[in-house]
């Protein structure tokens, strides 16, 4: 194979299902319809369709990404990590690289010339549909429910996730709640070494906690990690009592701000109620075989003067990791940064430049590269749209707002005076 190779292990030993039910490659491009889809009809691959693992991992789809990355070339779908490593940044590529650097050789070697495999699959992950009890500015109807009635009314204009034609797929969303769920699991099971499920609010759904269940009756459990991208509203004790038969629990705690700011992105959470979940996780997390607690944080318009306080905040705790994981938003592209108008990205350069002066990571910490993502940060505010691109996504991210603002009676200006006078 080409020396430029661009090999990710994810298409070779990863299962993803997205929140709509559909197959993906893997979560990073579920963003970009890196949908795995049929031979015959080309339609996206639904959990409901029954399709074994070894069917879809063998699509034409897939084989042709595996070829197209053996091969040094990115494909579209995977444009994410290629804008990730172009900023010098730590893409989702590179994580699992080293991961599964041990299976690397022998994953290229059984790959066939067609780029067909006979899979193992090592890695699940479940997006638990729209089942959510938040409603975050950056997200969408197809991951909370909470937004269906208020995005369906924003203007056409305003619309990222989904067209009016999806609005009704996103009503019906059900599958997370069907048996066909733990069914669909226990067909794939056997061999993994990881387990992850997001949301929505994966703490909200029963199947999963069927799924920990069946991995526990069959001893699979003691062997396998564990992990959740949660906002930790909730901590069930049902599931804390299911988490001391695995192996491992690593939890990604979804916090974009500290007290009132996170309550106003990630509408209507309680700051008390997730500062009172971590501190129980911090003093307790030996009990539940909890090994790693990080926040990630998404990093956009709302967020980008603040983030020195979160970095405060973490001090406080004994075992979560005291930096945040910092993710650049790219969608919807008017709450990312690229709204961000140029007078402005000079005083975010200073402020996260300072977040780094501050930072004391040694070179050899498993974390260092939590401290490489702030660079990321910087190299994206040095470039910047044409003026008039820019001036536009900057007026639909005020006008989202202010609408947002109205029906939740809440304030853009409260929460970032540095736009008063840009508006």
């Amino acid at each position: 194979m080409s020396g430029k190779s661009k090999f990710c292990p994810l298409p070779w030993i990863h299962s993803y299902i997205g929140n709509s039910g559909h197959y993906a490659i893997c979560c990073i491009t579920d963003e970009h319809n890196g949908y795995i889809r049929t031979n015959d009809t080309n339609e996206k691959i639904h959990i409901s369709d029954g399709m074994s693992a070894h069917d879809i991992m063998n699509t034409d789809y897939l084989k042709k990404i595996r070829l197209k990355l053996l091969s040094g070339e990115f494909p579209e779908e995977c444009r994410r990590c290629d804008f990730t490593e172009k900023l010098e940044g730590i893409s989702r590529r590179k994580t699992e690289l080293e991961q599964y650097a041990h299976l690397k050789d022998d994953l290229i070697k059984d790959t066939r010339d067609d780029g067909s495999i006979t899979p193992t699959i090592r890695h699940a992950d479940y997006r638990l549909g729209n089942t959510c009890n938040l409603q975050c500015r950056m997200c969408g109807p197809n991951a909370t429910t909470k937004w269906l009635k208020d995005y369906d009314q924003l203007p056409d204009h305003l619309y990222n996730f989904s067209s009016r034609a999806r609005m009704e797929e996103f009503k019906k969303i059900r599958w997370q709640n069907s048996d066909r769920l733990v069914q669909e699991f226990s067909e794939k099971s056997g061999k993994l070494d990881r387990l992850h499920f997001a949301g929505g609010e994966a703490f909200f759904i029963k199947g999963m906690e069927d799924i920990l269940q069946s991995c526990i009756d069959s001893g699979e459990s003691k062997n396998m990690i564990l992990s959740y991208n949660t906002n930790l509203t909730i901590l069930p004790p049902t599931l804390l009592e299911k988490w001391k038969s695995f192996k491992e629990i690593k939890l990604l705690v979804s916090i974009d701000a500290v007290g009132r700011l996170n309550e106003y992105i990630r509408y209507p959470s309680k700051w008390s109620d997730i500062d009172k979940n971590l501190l129980f996780i911090d003093k307790n997390h030996q009990e539940y075989n909890i090994s790693e607690v990080i926040i990630s944080s998404t990093v956009q318009m709302n967020n980008i003067f603040h983030l020195e306080s979160l970095y405060q905040y973490l001090e406080k705790f004994n075992f979560i990791v005291p930096y945040p994981n910092l993710i650049l938003l790219s969608q919807p592209k008017y709450m990312s940064l690229l709204a961000l108008p140029k007078n402005l990205r000079t005083l975010a350069q200073l402020k996260i430049k300072g977040i780094q002066k501050s930072l004391n990571i040694p070179s050899d910490s498993p974390y260092h590269y939590l401290a490489e993502n702030l660079q990321t940060i910087i190299n994206h505010l040095r470039h910047s749209l044409p003026k008039d691109e820019q001036d536009e996504l900057f007026a639909k991210f005020i006008e989202f707002s202010k609408i947002f603002d109205t029906k939740k009676d809440l304030g853009i200006f409260e929460a970032n005076p540095e736009y008063k006078n840009m508006a």
